[in-house]
């Protein structure tokens, strides 16, 4: 083989090489949060790819909980806290639009968004009682209008129907689970116990509700309860990938374990733990591909319980914040990636 072509080889085989990266994605890492601002204001934010962009100025408390990338445009729900009142609101590329007027208490709790259209759903405080509601493009829809307390915790959107988990208070005061579809009610629990629904999801054509009964977590499939055996606690978030199932929870029975967080991959528990850290609160969960995204904080050993913001991807956590003081802790709300 001449010289000529062994170059002209090489050369060919570094093109492909580079045509090869250029075509593969590198993931966009989107993060809510809010971060004191160190005079007691809690300031909305988010990092992409861990690059800081504010969305309030911090002369006032405003809080994240959901983020949510569509052709292009980065939405984040939340909540502000100013005059005594607090108001559900949501961003728009940076741009704060606000749901209530501040006349009456409001917060926002999930947010989903569908061919350009916004679906948040919350609770409106009015005459004292608490109301479940969502907004559809910012146009509220009562989903309770009293005289019992009530609150939406979750919203998804399947085949154009408008699903919402969440609760109400019986007359015996304790709570009960139920889900509204298109403003429906279906009340999937018995007054007898106390419980409550906190996320809600769909596979397939089937809409499945997760929860605790009795603080035993619990999904409820066609309106029947199944309980999850586990030493976890609630359940937080769910995420169905293909045929595998994801639910996040708050921790562990602190009888067995108080400082790690983890989730289920189809029933097999993965803790997430850092033996440095004094303990670690999860908040979110995004699978993209074979990743495992997650969005929380954590708390040093230094007695001052800080919080520092982190995600983790296939358990590697990365700090979003660094600053190890009260007065500037942060939380991590919301995670959602774009390949």
């Amino acid at each position: 083989m001449s010289k000529k072509s062994i170059i002209f080889g090489i050369l060919f085989l570094m093109m492909i090489s580079a045509c090869k990266k250029e075509n593969q994605q590198t993931p966009v890492v989107y993060v809510a949060g809010h971060q004191l601002n160190g005079a007691d204001n809690w300031i909305a934010k988010y990092w992409k790819n861990g690059k800081l962009i504010n969305l309030s100025d911090g002369t006032k408390s405003e809080l994240t909980n959901t983020i949510v990338v569509q052709n292009g445009n980065v939405y984040v729900s939340g909540t502000a806290y100013y005059d005594g009142f607090s108001v559900a609101k949501y961003w728009k590329n940076g741009t704060g639009i606000n749901l209530t007027d501040g006349t009456a208490n409001a917060f926002t709790t999930d947010m989903k968004v569908v061919n350009n259209d916004i679906y948040i759903s919350g609770s409106v405080i009015e005459d004292g009682i608490y109301k479940a509601v969502y907004w559809k493009n910012g146009i509220i829809n009562y989903l309770t209008n009293g005289p019992n307390y009530a609150g939406a915790s979750s919203i998804f959107i399947l085949n154009n129907n408008v699903f919402v988990g969440g609760y109400k208070r019986a007359a015996n005061g304790n709570l009960v689970a139920m889900y509204w579809k298109n403003s429906a009610p279906f009340v999937i629990s018995t007054s007898a116990n106390y419980s409550r629904v906190d996320d809600i999801a769909a596979k397939g054509d089937s809409v499945i509700s997760f929860g605790s009964i009795d603080d035993k977590p619990t999904f409820w499939l066609a309106n029947t309860a199944f309980e999850i055996v586990t030493d976890l606690l609630t359940p937080k978030k769910v995420v169905f990938n293909g045929d595998d199932m994801y639910i996040l929870f708050s921790g562990f029975d602190t009888e067995i374990d108080n400082r790690a967080n983890a989730y289920l991959k189809n029933g097999v528990i993965n803790i997430i733990d850092e033996p440095s850290r004094q303990g670690i609160t999860l908040n979110d969960i995004f699978i993209s591909g074979s990743d495992v995204y997650l969005a929380g904080n954590d708390t040093n050993n230094d007695g001052a319980s800080p919080m520092i913001a982190h995600y983790w991807k296939n358990g590697k956590s990365y700090n979003l914040t660094s600053e190890n003081t009260a007065e500037r802790r942060a939380e991590a709300t919301s995670v959602f990636v774009v390949e």
